[in-house]
């Protein structure tokens, strides 16, 4: 009777520990997720209220969309983030 107990209680040690672990990866991982997406915006958001022209036009960046890698003029263009950033 005092194997079995002994077994049980590896066992559920070792599931603990699994637990811990992966627990442990997990947040190492949102944090690596969470770096890259403030790099992400960071490099959108320094673009707000920049003058950009546009077919003779001179507009200001109002806003971004990141998943859709656009930028919004304020004259209610959307224009894609490659014409911004391949102007730096």
């Amino acid at each position: 009777m005092d194997k079995p107990v002994r077994v049980l209680g590896g066992v559920f040690l070792v599931i603990v520990v699994l637990i811990i672990l992966l627990g442990f990866l997990l947040q190492k991982s949102c944090e690596s997720d969470r770096n890259k997406w403030d790099t992400m915006t960071a490099r959108y958001k320094k673009e707000l209220g920049n003058q950009f022209i546009l077919e003779k036009d001179t507009s200001t960046i109002v806003d971004y969309d990141c998943f859709g890698n656009t930028f919004t003029l304020n004259n209610g263009k959307v224009i894609n983030a490659e014409l911004i950033f391949k102007n730096e």
